[in-house]
């Protein structure tokens, strides 16, 4: 929570390291405070989250055989 000209701003911010060095972050801001709805569809949206796995070409074509 901040004041920004008087008005209030709530905000959220997460972070997952899904690779090293690479980070990717949600983030939401608002008005008012973030109702019960809002906080829940927030916390199954991070429960939820799942980082793509990255599609890798075998080096060695006698792992394909």
């Amino acid at each position: 929570y901040y004041m920004t000209e008087g008005r209030p701003h709530y905000q959220r911010q997460a972070a997952f390291l899904i690779e090293p060095e690479r980070v990717i972050v949600f983030s939401t801001t608002s008005q008012t405070d973030f109702s019960d709805e809002q906080t829940q569809g927030w916390d199954h949206m991070l429960t939820s989250f799942q980082p793509r796995v990255p599609h890798t070409t075998p080096t060695d074509t006698r792992e394909q055989e």
